[in-house]
């Protein structure tokens, strides 16, 4: 995700200054030169605009001259400092641009001097700062966008493929087991062959043990402890939208009228604008004024209309209606001869307002795609956290079933056939036929689910309160939606009952507590488990096995207090249910 970055720090990175830059700068540079040099010192609009468009060439030509000179595309961190120092620079060579040209024309008089060396570098670094603080802000929006698309299409491809990743994980943990137990049993079936010939099936009896004890068994064994989450991956397809920019329906007017962004910049230019008309001490005095004059309207502006939702369009014209008043305030100055404004200023301060304000606006509505990207791309993150969940359940309920099922059924097949061949002193073909059979049907059963064995959760609950009976005193209870959601997915059903027994098994072997209570409720995709003792503190210095079924099995879950301990849960809601058992 892309980095927030402040105005100062998005000024030093390495893509700041780029083309977009320079052409929001252009309107303000160029726009100088009419509303502003022309009315003060004559002259035709022509040769003005000749003279603003080279200082204009120059400042660009300068600035991207010393970019490539420092190496600014290759830099690793934000030079703030450095890029600073490039503008003023290249405001430096725009006022001698405005006093060498200018001069040559008879435009600018020696007295500029002062204000165009000081002026030239003061206006290309406050414009530059704002101009690339909008440039960066519609860039990283664009980024966010771009990263968006991409996890919402990840998101949807996990979504449509959730079932067959989970029908290929448990086919090939199914052909794991077969690939460990087919070569013994092939073993098996040709000693049975023999057996029929010599009717001996001592060795065929040694070899239904040695399956059972050096195959099967560890094998269920390894099953119950290992857990192999897979990845789920896609190629990525070139998207053909990405980074698009849809403009807001609703805008806050506090994020149009950023005290922080304005008052320095319209400080900076009402310094440098009544420094060339009246000197630097009377515009020390401007300074003073314009702060009171600007920061009040300002936030009586924000007062009136900042938290207000507005349609964008009507934010817009508001954003011009600021910006006529604020420039049309300038009179107020004008007003005190001390400050030396001539009447002129109210409508360069007007135009200046206006296109202050339309930057400002486009500010606030990029920064505002950027937030609401940030919000979507961290539901869409939720969601994916929220899908792995259930992939990790469904995961751990595959092995534990496939577990379960070498644990019991083929065991008990091989054991029964070991113990039943042992008894017969000659075993006839028939019995025989029977051994392979019973091997036959119980490793048919491999991977078919039936999660809580027929019974209710509320059933297996209640075996688990009453097996603590004696020692704790257990209470429990399920809310109706719960109660439904459970009794409609076994799946979902049998974590939280493992993450339940877990965590009772914990609080009373390790907090020895008098009293449980148990609470189960829903909402919206999750099941909220919550278990409080009276019991003392657990002290746990490792991750054990029971830490490790929560993590897995859990969105996320935490364990508090001292007296009364609670523990809580949020497990997801998984939609996909067991095939149906014949």
């Amino acid at each position: 995700m892309p980095k927030q970055q402040t105005a100062w720090q998005s000024l030093g990175d390495s893509k700041s200054l780029n083309w977009r830059t320079h052409i929001l700068f252009g309107f303000p540079a160029m726009g100088v030169g009419v509303a502003f040099d022309l009315p003060r010192l004559g002259g035709e609009p022509a040769p003005w605009l000749v003279l603003t468009s080279l200082a204009l060439a120059v400042t660009i030509i300068t600035i991207e001259g010393l970019s490539q000179l420092l190496g600014k595309s290759s830099w690793q961190k934000p030079r703030p400092i450095t890029v600073a120092g490039i503008l003023v620079l290249a405001g430096f060579f725009r006022g001698a641009t405005f006093m060498v040209a200018g001069g040559a024309l008879e435009m600018v008089p020696p007295s500029d001097l002062g204000f165009r060396l000081v002026g030239g570098p003061v206006f290309t670094l406050t414009v530059y700062l704002l101009m690339n603080s909008l440039v960066a802000a519609h860039l990283a929006q664009r980024q966010l966008a771009a990263e968006l698309e991409l996890e919402r299409e990840n998101l949807e491809f996990s979504k449509r493929s959730f079932e067959g990743e989970l029908v290929r994980l448990r086919d090939a943990q199914i052909l794991r087991v077969r690939e460990s137990i087919i070569p013994a049993v092939w073993e098996l079936g040709k000693l049975l062959r023999d057996a029929q010939l010599s009717k001996n099936a001592s060795r065929a009896i040694q070899a239904l043990r040695e399956l059972n004890d050096n195959v099967v068994r560890p094998l269920s064994h390894n099953l119950t402890k290992s857990f192999e989450l897979p990845t789920l991956s896609k190629s990525q397809t070139q998207l053909t939208q990405l980074g698009q920019f849809v403009l807001p329906s609703h805008i806050s007017f506090n994020r149009v009228l950023q005290l922080g962004t304005l008052i320095p910049f319209i400080l900076i230019m009402s310094y440098s604008t009544a420094s060339v008309l009246s000197g630097p001490f009377i515009a020390l005095l401007v300074l003073a004024a314009a702060l009171v004059l600007f920061s009040s309207q300002i936030w009586l502006w924000r007062k009136l209309l900042g938290n207000r939702e507005l349609p964008l369009i009507v934010a817009f014209a508001l954003s011009l209606v600021v910006a006529f008043q604020l420039g049309f305030s300038v009179s107020l100055l004008t007003a005190f001869p001390i400050l030396e404004l001539p009447p002129r200023i109210v409508t360069q301060a007007i135009a200046f307002f206006i296109v202050t304000m339309t930057l400002m606006f486009g500010l606030a509505v990029t920064g505002l795609q950027r937030d609401r990207s940030i919000q979507e791309l961290e539901q869409v993150v939720e969601d994916l956290r929220l899908l792995n969940t259930k992939l990790r359940q469904r995961v751990w309920l595959s092995q534990k079933t496939l577990a379960t099922e070498l644990h019991g059924s083929v065991q008990a097949a091989l054991n029964a056939s070991a113990m039943r061949l042992a008894q017969l002193e000659h075993p006839t073909e028939q019995d025989l036929d029977r051994v392979k059979q019973d091997i036959d049907h119980a490793l048919s059963k491999l991977g078919r689910e039936d999660y809580l064995a027929g019974e209710s959760f509320e059933d297996l609950v209640e075996q688990i309160c009453e097996l603590w009976d004696s020692t704790c005193d257990i209470n429990y209870q399920v809310s109706a939606r719960a109660s439904q959601i459970l009794a409609e997915n076994s799946g979902t059903a049998y974590c939280t009952l493992e993450v339940l027994r877990e965590a009772v098994n914990n609080a009373i072997k390790h907090g020895q507590p008098q009293r449980i209570k148990i609470d189960i409720d829903s909402s919206s995709e999750l099941i909220d488990l919550r278990i409080e003792n009276d019991g003392s503190a657990i002290q746990r210095s490792s991750f054990g096995l029971g830490s490790q079924i929560f993590a897995e099995l859990t969105l996320e879950y935490s364990l508090r207090g001292a007296g009364p301990i609670v523990f809580e849960a949020k497990l997801p809601i998984s939609q996909v249910e067991p095939e149906p058992q014949p």
